[in-house]
């Protein structure tokens, strides 16, 4: 009640995307270790916490991150975020995603951030391997 329109998009979505990467990781992974996985929105950035996470006792890092099974899309985000992320996972894990119509569509935000080449990586190759349409090292 009084909350502008953008606070549950920004607070209590992006918490439920962290939680539910975070069970992803913690019980989901360890019983299905060769299910697919496509988080929307990025996981709510949940993969940049996961040296956090593991400091406090949650899943491996480095395992986890380096998953090669679980792809985000990367809807609702921009150029910054989206360099995180390809650092936190790798660009391969992305794939495209997009809020329209639900929010204004702007420019390719992967390609504001790594350039045309990536953007289409993010845009054929990795979805390719998410929908396991391609060969994906275990």
């Amino acid at each position: 009640a009084g909350e502008p329109e953008w606070w549950a998009p920004a607070t209590r979505y992006v918490a439920q995307q962290h939680a539910a990467w975070h069970v992803f990781n913690h019980a989901v992974r360890p019983e299905l270790p060769d299910l697919r996985a496509v988080f929307a929105l990025l996981a709510g950035l949940a993969p940049l916490q996961a040296e956090r996470t593991e400091l406090r006792g949650g899943p491996r890092a480095e395992p986890t991150l380096a998953d090669p099974l679980t792809f985000y899309d990367t809807s609702s985000y921009g150029p910054r975020a989206i360099r995180a992320m390809a650092t936190a996972v790798g660009i391969g894990q992305l794939v495209h995603g997009t809020d329209h119509p639900a929010a204004p569509q702007g420019a390719d935000p992967v390609e504001g951030a790594f350039g045309e080449g990536f953007a289409e990586l993010v845009r054929t190759a990795a979805p390719k391997r998410a929908l396991g349409y391609t060969w994906v090292p275990a």
